[in-house]
């Protein structure tokens, strides 16, 4: 994921991950509003809110360095199976948001202090104490996976989804075949990346 961001500009998320194990990386949400195609920035806030940086819940200019700290929220949503901050209402989440709030507790006992100190330097309220680099923070997870040898490929990924989505990999039905229902190709990504926010300026 970290790879394919450094080709891209600010404001993208990762889309869904391929039945092959390819992350696909796609504009949407953010950054239809930032090519001008969705809810003007200015008078609207458009984001996710468990995923959202700081200084994008207060309407401050945004470079790559929000889209780690987004990352770096998935990847603690990845580790502990709960995201970095919940609220009771989005008033309460925005407010959390703004304030750099995280669940520091939600992390499972036992993580280490290698991956904790990763997160934490990817979920920093300031942007300036985040990895100043997609690179960066790419070649610090890769070391942590790859240290001990062979790492995580394409192949053991797709082993992965067949295992817990083989859904993805039944055959579709034909168009008004009503036997065989149609595989939910997009649900490995949507269980996170479904709650878009917009809300008006205060």
């Amino acid at each position: 994921m970290l790879r394919a961001l450094q080709d891209q500009t600010t404001c993208r998320i990762v889309r869904r991950i391929a039945t092959e194990g390819l992350a696909k990386l796609t504009d949407f949400g953010i950054a239809l509003a930032a090519a001008g195609a969705g809810p003007d920035p200015t008078r609207f806030l458009v984001g996710k809110l468990p995923y959202m940086a700081p200084e994008q819940a207060a309407r401050r200019p945004l470079d790559f360095r929000a889209d780690l700290f987004s990352l770096g929220a998935v990847l603690f949503e990845l580790l502990s199976l709960r995201r970095i901050r919940d609220g009771d209402d989005e008033e309460a989440m925005t407010r959390r948001a703004r304030d750099g709030d995280v669940d520091w507790d939600g992390l499972p006992a036992g993580l280490g202090d290698e991956l904790t100190g990763l997160l934490r330097h990817a979920l920093a309220f300031r942007p300036e104490d985040r990895p100043q680099s997609t690179d960066d923070l790419a070649r610090s997870l890769e070391h942590f996976i790859c240290r001990d040898g062979y790492g995580p490929t394409i192949q053991t990924v797709e082993a992965y989804l067949r295992q817990e989505f083989p859904d993805l990999y039944r055959p579709r039905a034909r168009r008004g075949d009503s036997r065989t229902p149609l595989a939910p190709t997009d649900e490995v990504a949507t269980m996170i990346m479904d709650e878009t926010t917009v809300l008006p300026s205060p």
